[in-house]
């Protein structure tokens, strides 16, 4: 008497699900079993590796036309037509309204144009005793050649001492020499 997957209540899709879901696994994970025919660990194999990069590909990748066809386009379009209105410390209006790109660059202006001390410190930071001397801009400027100039300067200083001290060793070797040269050793003997 033969006996059939159906008499065991086993359907044909149930049957050819298993085997493709079986030879899927064995395509994808590569198993290791113990002495007792258990499975011990299970780890990805290079094709499981490679179809994970190309899923996180195709999806990083769909995201990105999603993100720049819809959302960058609204933010951006958002940025340039939003308007600022400026208030007074009960929320009264106090002037006219200005894009956040005028509004960001009035601010520029005069962060750049604020009168600083020595040190680059405002009025507000440093309070009573202070002066102003120049613009925070002229201030920059000034600390970025400053800089500069001191990391010139110090390499040519090192560069100067490395060809002094070589030049001294180079005299010194060449005075060494001729003091050897003069000096004349002769050995007596007692007779």
């Amino acid at each position: 008497m033969a006996v059939s997957f159906e008499d065991l209540g086993i359907s044909k899709e149930d049957l050819a699900e298993r085997v493709v879901e079986t030879i899927a696994e064995r395509y994808v994970n590569d198993t290791s079993f113990d002495e007792n025919g258990r499975p011990d660990y299970t780890k990805p194999t290079a094709l499981a590796e490679r179809l994970k990069i190309l899923v996180a590909e195709r999806i990083d990748a769909g995201l990105k036309k999603v993100i720049d066809e819809h959302i960058l386009v609204d933010a951006e379009d958002y940025l340039k037509t939003m308007m600022l209105q400026e208030t007074n410390q009960w929320g009264e209006k106090k002037g006219g309204p200005y894009t956040l790109i005028e509004w960001l660059q009035k601010r520029a202006t005069t962060y750049l144009t604020e009168q600083v001390d020595s040190s680059g410190y405002d009025k507000a930071s440093k309070g009573y005793g202070w002066s102003g001397c120049q613009t925070r801009l002229t201030h920059i400027i000034h600390q970025h050649f400053h800089y500069h100039i001191e990391e010139t300067l110090k390499a040519v200083v090192k560069d100067a001492n490395q060809q002094i001290a070589g030049g001294i060793q180079k005299a010194v070797e060449v005075q060494l020499q001729n003091i050897l040269a003069k000096v004349k050793v002769v050995a007596h003997t007692p007779q």
